[in-house]
């Protein structure tokens, strides 16, 4: 966020335009689309990791007694409520803002709000319930890749002109065909719409 803020903070990572008749006649050198594109790049990784995990790490912070009483279900309502909610605000606010302050404003409030929230979370850290790792996540993944480099050759089967994965000696599951039928409902329905 703070790499995408500088580049409208900093004149030189930008194209340079006409301001009064909002022409843009030059192209980005590769430097420009370099800096911007990171900062894109750092972005998605972040989200990427930020979304995979907060979920899980909030449940942790519950205690035994509460997901027995029905606190997890209202965790997940209140989490899904609350990312609904900061996605409406980020793409209403936020683009209010940069259509009526501009860019400079509109890319360093939410920078802000980001640094603001990363130094709560690091500060408030020594309060956190830690789940103990059972196994290390660059064994699993290691696994994964020579299992699936031993596989590679590995014929999928074909039982009954289905391709689902099945463990040998279990039975053959899938879709059933009244979720075929409610799937094909739901698209006559949109398709009426349209």
């Amino acid at each position: 966020m703070i790499l995408l803020w500088i580049t409208t903070l900093i004149p030189l990572s930008k194209p340079l335009c006409n301001q009064l008749t909002d022409s843009c006649d030059n192209s980005p050198t590769a430097l420009q689309v370099l800096i911007l594109h990171s900062s894109f790049a750092l972005m998605s990784i972040g989200a990427g990791g930020i979304r995979s995990s907060s979920l899980a790490f909030g449940v942790d912070q519950l205690s035994k007694r509460d997901k027995d009483a029905g606190i997890q279900e209202s965790y997940f309502s209140w989490y899904y409520a609350s990312v609904s909610m900061s996605s409406l605000i980020g793409l209403t606010v936020v683009v209010y803002i940069q259509d009526y302050m501009g860019w400079t404003v509109g890319f360093g409030v939410p920078a802000i709000l980001m640094l603001i929230a990363t130094l709560s979370f690091f500060l408030a850290s020594p309060f956190y319930v830690m789940a103990e790792v059972k196994r290390n996540m660059l064994s699993g993944l290691a696994q994964v890749l020579v299992a699936s480099y031993k596989n590679r050759f590995l014929q999928s089967s074909t039982e009954n002109g289905t391709y689902y994965h099945q463990e040998k000696g279990s039975d053959l599951v899938m879709p059933t065909e009244n979720l075929r039928y409610v799937v094909f409902l739901l698209f006559i329905c949109l398709r009426d719409k349209a």
